[in-house]
């Protein structure tokens, strides 16, 4: 079929003159046609091979492991969350006492 249509092609294409050989413009055309599929073929190829070597540095790059969470011990407390949100800016110190005293002495109802 690809054939076919490929002949159909070449001959649509031809001058007005006399026309050239049929096998010779499906060859040609055939040619132009593979040397597409290959410039595909070698883009994909060195695509993959450009995320390959990107995926093996991120991996070898941090030793092969993903960062450890930190064990439950080691997570900030409460106080010590609102203490950096001051320090931050993210809150005012009227907000920062009114959440210590709700912390430390529980919500009031």
């Amino acid at each position: 079929m690809r054939r076919s249509l490929v002949l159909l092609a070449a001959l649509a294409t031809t001058a007005a003159g006399a026309p050239e050989n049929p096998a010779a413009l499906v060859d040609r055309h055939l040619a132009a046609y593979n040397a597409h599929a290959i410039d595909d073929f070698m883009a994909l190829f060195w695509g993959a091979v450009i995320v390959g070597i990107i995926l093996l540095v991120r991996h070898f790059g941090r030793g092969g492991q993903q960062t450890p969470s930190p064990p439950p011990s080691q997570l900030a407390s409460p106080e010590q969350l609102l203490a950096e949100r001051f320090a931050r800016g993210e809150i005012d110190e009227e907000e920062y006492r009114r959440r210590m005293t709700v912390v430390r002495h529980g919500a009031s109802t």
